[in-house]
């Protein structure tokens, strides 16, 4: 890690950085995981920039430039001391929908806090503001002894005629220690769509842990599909602290050349992934050919 001290004008709130270097040939480049920024006064912000990717002319892409937006920040003066402790309780200011008035939803939340110590879930939440864009609702979830909260996520239900929903940012205030941060999404939680990385839910850190989006390929044995009833399948992938949520993979994508396929989904780190579950609709004939593979292994006449 390097650290270095930058002097300049007040900016206000970050929104982005750029960061870059003028060496180009073999071993100029750099691979940059993360930017932390923090201001150096008694009430500012330290804030977080996701980077994971080479500056570096000779791979990729060959860029020696990016652009790095704000991923979330926290406020130094509310981080707590050792005398406080959590129990679980959180107060969610969520920032809905776009400028341009799209965005707004009639769906439920579920939000679930992952912790140190656990998981919890609180579920069908609405405000009647979430129908307007843009639009910022209050909402107060009680997780419970889950120790120190380290991911969230927030899942739609599909209900009513507005469906889909754009997050924006959220922030967040621990009840219990007055902590503060705040985390930027900036994505669309869609449901019962079949375009590509469309995804029910959207996941965020604390601040306390990055995400990268996550990344597989589907091997496929056969490109017919004839037992299938839709194309589109969902898969969910299962980790040593956590598992992704059901996302949707269209199986139709395959190459005429290639079986293979592949995903990406975005999700705060599951660890070490273990297991990975494929959901899929099969019609009269897939019944046919399930039976038809159980009876064997059964001892069934």
């Amino acid at each position: 890690m390097d650290s270095f001290h930058i002097e300049t004008n007040e900016l206000g709130l970050l929104q982005k950085i750029v960061i870059g270097h003028d060496h180009v040939g073999y071993g100029a480049g750099v691979f940059i995981e993360r930017v932390l920024v923090t201001e150096n006064v008694v009430d500012g912000r330290q804030y977080l920039f996701q980077c994971a990717k080479w500056l570096d002319s000779g791979q990729v892409d060959g860029k020696i430039e990016r652009t790095l937006k704000t991923t979330a920040y926290c406020y130094i003066a509310t981080i707590p001391d050792d005398s406080k402790s959590t129990s679980g309780r959180w107060e969610f200011i969520l920032h809905s929908g776009k400028k341009d008035g799209t965005g707004a939803t009639t769906s439920n939340l579920n939000i679930v806090g992952y912790g140190n110590r656990g998981s919890s879930v609180t579920t069908k939440i609405y405000d009647n503001k979430m129908a307007s864009a843009p639009s910022s609702s209050l909402v107060q979830v009680d997780f419970g002894d889950i120790g120190d909260l380290l991911k969230v996520r927030i899942e739609i239900d599909g209900n009513g005629e507005m469906p889909d929903y754009f997050l924006d940012y959220v922030e967040l205030k621990d009840l219990d220690t007055d902590e503060r941060m705040v985390s930027y999404v900036a994505k669309w939680l869609k449901i019962g769509h079949s375009e590509k990385h469309a995804q029910p839910f959207r996941e965020f850190p604390v601040f306390r842990a990055a995400f990268e989006p996550l990344t597989g390929k589907i091997k496929l044995s056969s490109r017919r599909r004839r037992h299938l009833k839709d194309p589109i399948g969902y898969v969910q992938l299962f980790g040593e602290i956590g598992e992704t949520g059901r996302f949707p993979v269209n199986l139709a994508y395959a190459s005429n050349s290639k079986t293979e396929i592949s995903f990406k989904a975005e999700a705060v780190s599951i660890g070490r992934v273990h297991s990975t579950r494929l959901y899929v609709k099969t019609n009269e004939i897939g019944k046919f050919m399930k039976i038809y593979n159980f009876y064997p292994k059964t001892n069934l006449n």
